[in-house]
């Protein structure tokens, strides 16, 4: 097959030879107004909403692994924490504010690739900029573009890697293959679910290197390649985690689990005991209890994901479902590619969520909501393809303008999602500069992490201890600290013989008698 007749398989509806060269330049001014009004959108509704400091819960565990270089909750997230690190390194930057920001524009990617693919198949600009708005506006969208999470970043990964096979497949080029393995490595390695994708982006590969005999007839040599570049993440996550997993790392999850549970090695016994580490973190394996699913759990499942994508109203849920079938029909017929990558976004997405028994941010959803986005918009292109006519963008023009105003007015109304609550002002009530020297602070996981962060990057304090456990297991953690200062961070006493009393945000454990009883914050 030729070039020029190769490259307009899987193109813009405006990319085609029977496109004019006036066309072309509308579109392209068209797209480029379109994604700068998207861009200014987002970043103006909700950089003056992240959370200024560390965060309570996995947040702040992101943020303080990578600020530290640390080992966060499984699996690992070493190449998250690896990339997330060299943000924290700006002079001046508060490192948990640079990891927010960080997240913030790696959502803000998603949201422009969403734009680009709906583009590439005939969207108008202004129509695909105005879908993307509503994407973002979506409660769980939202949540993740507000507080630095996990899932924007495996989201960036991997439709990057879905976007990177779509050019490869307009150009011929070998190196969008190339770059395309090592985002979808780089995804697999750091978020085990994304596995339930790769046959659908395998599907996706092959229907695009089919179209250019000059990596078709090597197409063994190409895959060959194309693995060994999906294979490079691993590489680096097991480096990682082998040089990071060790005594003198100032965070290491590993530990702390350990600690409590008392279920692996330790770090410095040997080869097989960091093997055994590694392989422990990596597989998610203290989460495996949380995996199967009856067939009653599954229609739990499904009926939550309707609600989540509110198609619960059987007129809402029929138009909804035609859209996105109207849409998916129109993909594989203008590009099998697209639709492949779609395809497997979507499917892996509900795979997880049916079989991972936890609701809320955990269940991620946000590679559905990319797929129904994209498919939304490629129905919504056969009403109102791209045009230079300027009535039709002036149109479409007018709708996007409506959903920015919606954007910036109604985001500062919305609730603050647990995941990314700041603790600078609880850190400030807990003044750790000025805590006892020898202080042995008792806490749960979510609290823990902007503890240790205070303790670790914002005023140093080595002297003081941070024991992150459930309450059941503190008097065997603290049995060795002796008479150092006992504090507590939550209001749950596990000794008999002591009682809490207040002490700023904490609460210091004594032995004293009667024990007095305080209720929960």
């Amino acid at each position: 097959m030729g070039v020029e007749s190769a490259a307009n398989h899987d193109s813009a509806g405006g990319g085609g030879s029977g496109v004019s060269l006036s066309q072309r330049r509308f579109q392209s001014a068209f797209t480029l107004i379109s994604l700068l009004f998207l861009s200014a959108t987002i970043l103006a509704a909700v950089v003056p909403l992240l959370p200024p400091g560390v965060c309570f819960d996995d947040a702040g565990d992101l943020q303080l692994a990578a600020a530290t270089l640390g080992i966060p909750h499984p699996p690992g997230y070493p190449g998250y924490v690896f990339l997330a690190h060299f943000a924290t390194r700006i002079p001046g930057v508060d490192p948990a504010y640079a990891v927010s920001v960080t997240c913030l524009l790696v959502g803000l990617v998603c949201l422009l690739i969403c734009a680009a693919f709906q583009i590439r198949l005939g969207v108008n600009p202004f129509a695909a900029a105005t879908l993307c708005l509503l994407l973002a506006m979506h409660s769980r969208f939202w949540a993740n573009l507000r507080a630095p999470e996990v899932y924007t970043i495996t989201l960036a990964l991997i439709v990057g890697s879905g976007y990177a096979i779509l050019r490869g497949a307009q150009t011929g080029r070998r190196g969008f293959f190339y770059l395309a393995a090592l985002l979808f490595g780089t995804a697999l390695i750091n978020r085990p679910p994304v596995l339930f994708g790769l046959p659908f982006f395998l599907a996706a590969w092959w229907k695009a290197v089919e179209r250019w005999e000059s990596i078709r007839t090597r197409r063994r040599g190409h895959l060959a390649w194309c693995a060994l570049c999906g294979f490079l993440p691993a590489v680096h996550a097991l480096g990682y985690i082998w040089i990071r997993d060790a005594p003198s790392t100032d965070y290491n999850y590993i530990d702390q689990h350990n600690a409590e549970w008392g279920v692996l090695p330790s770090s410095d016994e040997g080869i097989a005991a960091k093997a055994k580490r590694t392989a422990w973190l990596l597989s998610a394996r203290q989460f495996s209890y949380k995996f199967g699913n009856s067939w009653g759990g599954v229609r739990t499942k499904l009926r939550w994901l309707g609600d989540e994508i509110d198609a619960r109203d059987p007129i809402r849920g029929v138009a909804i479902v035609l859209l996105v079938l109207v849409g998916f029909v129109s993909l594989m017929r203008r590009s099998p590619v697209v639709a492949w990558i779609v395809a497997g976004l979507a499917v892996h997405s509900v795979v997880f969520i049916c079989f991972y028994n936890i609701h809320g941010q955990a269940a991620d959803i946000l590679p559905f909501l990319f797929a129904v986005a994209v498919c939304a918009g490629t129905a919504m292109s056969v009403m109102v393809p791209a045009s230079p006519s300027l009535v039709r963008n002036g149109l479409c023009a007018a709708a996007f303008a409506i959903a920015i105003g919606f954007t910036v007015a109604d985001g500062p109304l919305r609730p603050k999602n647990s995941t990314g609550l700041d603790a600078t002002d609880y850190l400030a009530d807990v003044d750790m500069a000025t805590m006892p020297v020898g202080a042995v602070i008792c806490t749960s996981w979510t609290r823990s992490l902007p503890l240790h962060y205070a303790r670790i990057l914002l005023t140093p304090r080595p002297d003081v201890t941070i024991i992150t456990a459930d309450p059941v297991h503190w008097p065997k953690l603290v049995a060795e600290f002796g008479d150092r200062p006992l504090f507590a961070a939550v209001n749950k006493n596990p000794w008999p013989e002591r009682t809490f009393v207040p002490f700023r945000k904490l609460w210091r454990v004594l032995t004293l008698r009667p024990r007095v009883f305080i209720a929960d914050e």
